[in-house]
């Protein structure tokens, strides 16, 4: 369709009449269930909907919104590289990136493997949601009348961005952008930064209290999605696939360790799709309501961590039993991604989250029940580190460390099996603040492991250790 007609300023120029009624006349097959469809005039901007026959009035008496030059709302791909002999390229939209970071957040363009030509992830993902047409209205609309470089949307995401890099504070945000508001008239600029952060809120979401104990969770299955969404990353998320070293002994990735080959080797159904993830769980840090600052700490959660791990541990189970589906960007096409943990890296005393005792004189998860320890006054001291030596190795003999020879063998190798053997005879302690066992404590006796609770688990770790 013709669009040179969208940039003409007068009125009642006979090609603004019937472009109008031939928009209005296109626009039929993009209506809702209520007849209506967004209104690409200079007031409603595509953010107000109306019927077909106020659409062809709004654009004759307030004129065509300039920026909207690819009629998403209206049947076009924000992908398709149009050309116009009538447009000027720079005036096609702005030069902010906003345009490829929404077509990758839901889609726009995308086909599945049907083939159809519909797209049912932009469907889904757009479904009449008024937040996200307003994203697309901003998307489209210039910062100030004739503005090319930033769109309303671009320049909230850079101002923020900056925001975030500069570590700058919601105060100073609200002075520079009450600063910017009064110095740029015609520029559409949020007055506060809490208008900016909740500019595509619903406004009629129902307030809820917050309670005095919360735990803020961010679940992985929608983050690994996104890098499924965005065609960049979607590419790199396979790399290893057709990028690991062939040569025997040369590290280049973590496929080419020990535990990835051993986790192929037990589940090759998993391993013959390289879209599926395979993920390191690091606790380092984690350190909830800041009560492990202390090990003498009094409100450590001590075994009702496991408390908090609950919605790892249940999204972990269903991201590798059932999978979610996801839209694959490099392949245009949806697929089942499921997902493992393989690693957990950690310092020692977050071995508390396994249930290992970070405390006591069997400590050294190495050692496990040959611990060589010894009370040391108000203190428990770990000797016994040249076992570890080679048997002829003149320290052994040498009596400067603890005044005695050193005869003890370095200890077995314990494997995934041995511990889950050593679990069976650990009683399950209840978590919570429950009053019948709140005192309660779960006590070892002396030939007892060093396991002081059973932690949740996995459902594939008990057959896929090594």
């Amino acid at each position: 369709m013709d669009k040179s007609w969208i940039k003409i300023k007068n009125k009642v120029d006979p090609k603004i009449m019937k472009g109008a009624i031939d928009f209005a006349d296109m626009a039929k097959g993009y209506v809702d269930r209520e007849g209506l469809t967004h209104c690409p005039c200079n007031n409603c901007l595509n953010v107000i909907k109306q019927l077909l026959d106020l659409v062809g009035a709004h654009i004759i008496h307030h004129g065509f919104q300039q920026s909207y030059v690819k009629w998403i709302f209206h049947g076009e791909s924000s992908w398709e590289h149009e050309t116009n002999d009538d447009l000027d390229e720079t005036d096609n939209k702005s030069n902010d990136g906003v345009h490829d970071l929404l077509g990758d957040a839901f889609n726009v363009g995308y086909e599945t493997e049907g083939g159809d030509g519909k797209n049912e992830f932009e469907s889904s993902n757009r479904s009449s949601n008024p937040n996200v047409d307003r994203l697309f209205a901003d998307m489209e609309k210039p910062l100030f009348p004739g503005c090319d470089t930033f769109s309303v949307l671009g320049f909230i995401l850079r101002l923020k961005h900056v925001k975030v890099t500069c570590k700058m504070t919601n105060v100073s945000m609200d002075m520079i952008l009450k600063l910017l508001s009064e110095a740029f008239m015609d520029t559409i600029i949020p007055k506060t930064h809490y208008e900016a952060k909740n500019r595509w809120v619903d406004d009629h979401t129902n307030q809820k209290k917050i309670p005095t104990k919360v735990l803020r969770y961010f679940p992985i299955t929608s983050r690994l999605k996104r890098l499924y969404a965005c065609r960049y990353t979607a590419k790199d998320m396979q790399w290893h696939a057709n990028n690991k070293s062939k040569e025997e002994g040369f590290h280049r990735h973590p496929t080419n360790g020990k535990a990835w080959k051993h986790f192929d080797r037990i589940y090759p159904d998993f391993a013959n799709e390289p879209r599926d993830v395979c993920l390191g769980l690091a606790s380092d840090g984690f350190n909830p309501f800041g009560m492990m600052n202390t090990s003498y700490s009094k409100d450590s959660p001590e075994k009702d961590i496991d408390v908090y791990l609950r919605p790892l541990v249940d999204e972990l189970n269903v991201l590798w039993e059932n999978g979610v589906e996801t839209y694959d960007s490099e392949f245009r096409c949806a697929f089942n991604m499921r997902a493992t943990v393989i690693w957990t890296i950690n310092d020692f005393p977050a071995y508390n989250l396994s249930g290992w005792s970070t405390s006591g004189y069997m400590t050294c998860p190495i050692c496990n029940e040959d611990a060589p320890s010894i009370r040391l006054q108000n203190k428990i001291g770990y000797v016994g580190h040249r076992r570890f030596l080679p048997h002829d190795h003149p320290w052994r003999n040498a009596r400067d460390f603890n005044g005695k020879k050193e005869d003890m063998l370095a200890p077995k190798h314990i494997s995934g099996e041995d511990c889950l053997r050593q679990l069976e005879h650990v009683p399950q302690c209840p978590h919570g603040k429950n009053q019948s066992y709140t005192d309660q404590k779960c006590k070892r006796g002396i030939s007892e492991s060093n396991w002081k609770k059973k932690a949740y688990s996995l459902n594939y770790h008990t057959g896929a250790s090594c």
